[in-house]
């Protein structure tokens, strides 16, 4: 007799277009960052502003199995994009981060 061997998928989160704002994702930078193994983290389109993104460029510093973070049309100016880039080159896990559709110059996009 053969058995299917089971699936079990890393947790997630994706909270894509909740309004969860700058508290949300800080609430979200937190859990994650006493998590060991949600790998992804989806906040695009909350209005998440530089002060969110110092939270999640926290975690990311922090967190145990982060690999991709997607924060797609928020309000993330230069401060909060180099936070998250400084801390995605400084991590061992992070592969990719999305910031499209912020207002973030070239010149992080491409790093």
């Amino acid at each position: 007799m053969t058995t299917a061997k089971s699936f079990d998928p890393k947790p997630s989160i994706d909270l894509n277009g909740k309004k969860v704002g700058n508290d949300g994702a800080q609430a979200v930078a937190a859990v994650v960052s006493v998590c060991d193994d949600v790998d992804f983290v989806s906040l695009s389109q909350n209005k998440i502003t530089n002060d969110g993104a110092l939270a999640l460029a926290a975690m990311v510093r922090e967190a145990k199995a982060v690999d991709t973070l997607h924060l797609v049309n928020n309000a993330i100016e230069e401060r909060g994009a180099e936070a998250l880039a400084a801390a995605c080159h400084a991590s061992t896990l992070m592969i990719r981060l999305n910031l499209n559709l912020n207002t973030v110059p070239q010149k992080l996009v491409q790093e």
